[in-house]
């Protein structure tokens, strides 16, 4: 495989950059068709399917890459495509979201799935700062960390497998039958995976060779390319106006990144952070903060344009500090 990328040469790697956001496009399209029309006809929510399904679908990029990181003993590219990744999702993803279309959060997400997003959050900063080293300019995510991580992600799924009928349940026809949505389903997750790892290949080899340095690889290019597929699947379902699939997505995919990749990673080896670092991780507490502010206030629209317009604002000046940053 690396051979292979290696021979593409520059111009190579741009062609392969681009099939694989077109497998994204078409992975998050197949998906979002196939999860919506088996959600309606198992009775399932659409937002239970957009915190499951299609989160999962789209963090498989993040999982791949993270796990692949982590086993070759590239432990701050894990963190920093996390980080970067949700910082993303929020930032760029669900901002740029709420500029095409305003998104109005329904009473789960505003009492359960938001305030259960921000605990993590906290849980998973509390483990970092915990564990600085003698030295004093380093931090150790440790493994039972990820193992703390891990059983968070349990009880976020057995939450929704006893719950989640519950919530939010849609009465709206289904055209596919369900064998064809399963289909979709997995065939719009490979894509998405596939596209994912090739996007995240190609953009972190062309970074490479313009002398960037893995931290902020991870954090910038590497988030970004894992963001992609959240990134798609809102845009097609914000224009499907599916609002409760594109905050499930949202919501399942950071939650999914903190818990199920950054703990995977970690359970596998301990992650050494630097000062950097912990200023990323705060700065996507702060971020989720926000997102949680804004979804769980009673104004409506609860995300409006111009706090879409806020956030991809935000997005753009830490990208650009963080450029700054690794000239420092």
């Amino acid at each position: 495989m690396d051979t292979f990328l290696n021979e593409l040469g520059f111009p190579g790697l741009l062609i392969l950059l681009c099939g694989s956001l077109w497998l994204l496009m078409k992975g998050a399209d197949w998906l979002i068709d196939g999860s919506t029309n088996l959600a309606r006809r198992i009775g399932v929510s659409e937002l239970v399917i957009g915190l499951t399904v299609v989160a999962f679908g789209t963090s498989l990029p993040e999982l791949v890459v993270s796990v692949q990181a982590a086993l070759i003993g590239k432990g701050s590219l894990s963190f920093a495509n996390v980080i970067g990744s949700n910082i993303a999702n929020i930032g760029l993803v669900l901002g740029f979201t709420a500029i095409i279309h305003p998104l109005t959060a329904s009473a789960p997400v505003r009492q359960k799935d938001t305030p259960f997003a921000v605990l993590i959050v906290f849980a998973f900063l509390a483990t970092l700062l915990s564990q600085q080293t003698n030295a004093g300019d380093e931090w150790i995510f440790p493994r039972w960390g990820g193992g703390l991580l891990l059983f968070l992600f349990g009880i976020f799924i057995l939450r929704l497998i006893f719950f989640g009928k519950e919530e939010d349940q849609d009465d709206e026809p289904h055209d596919l039958t369900m064998t064809v949505a399963i289909l979709l389903i997995i065939g719009g997750s490979a894509l998405l995976g596939l596209g994912g790892f090739y996007t995240v290949e190609a953009a972190s080899r062309i970074a490479m060779n313009l002398g960037i340095s893995e931290h902020v690889v991870g954090l910038t290019v590497v988030a970004f390319g894992t963001s992609l597929p959240e990134l798609v699947a809102c845009i097609v379902g914000a224009r499907k106006k599916m609002v409760k699939l594109v905050l499930g997505n949202i919501l399942g995919s950071n939650l999914m990144n903190l818990t199920l990749v950054l703990g995977s990673a970690s359970a596998i080896r301990e992650i050494s952070i630097d000062k950097s670092g912990v200023i990323d991780s705060i700065a996507m507490v702060a971020i989720t903060c926000s997102m949680a502010f804004f979804l769980m206030r009673k104004k409506v629209p609860h995300l409006s344009r111009r706090v879409g317009f806020g956030w991809v604002g935000f997005w753009i000046m830490y990208m650009a500090y963080t450029g700054v940053r690794s000239l420092g």
